[in-house]
């Protein structure tokens, strides 16, 4: 809600979901604004946004060591840590999903 670069990289999240094979893959937004939960709802609905958001607060940031916004984790199916890198392109997060999928692993 307040994070600037967060909200100017929707686009390209939405993007990316709305190609997503969701049999195979999900993305999911989390937000560490708990205590904002009504401007959280007013920015999904402004946004359109129909991927799941979920509410965290900074135990998330601690368990994936997210030092900045904003910050994503790639995960394969088992739940394991890929790589924490902050694609800004619909291409460029599918292709990550790829290469998970694919287990072959990003280079960082």
């Amino acid at each position: 809600t307040w994070c600037g670069p967060c909200i100017q990289g929707l686009p390209a999240l939405v993007k990316a979901w709305n190609r997503l094979d969701r049999d195979k893959a999900e993305i999911v937004l989390v937000t560490v604004d708990p205590e904002n939960r009504k401007q959280i709802e007013k920015l999904v609905k402004r946004h359109g946004l129909r991927m799941p958001v979920l509410l965290g607060d900074g135990k998330i940031q601690e368990a994936y060591n997210i030092q900045g916004y904003p910050g994503h984790v790639w995960l394969d199916p088992k739940g394991d840590v890929w790589g924490s890198e902050d694609l800004r392109e619909a291409d460029e997060i599918l292709g990550q999903v790829k290469r998970i999928l694919g287990s072959t692993p990003a280079s960082n």
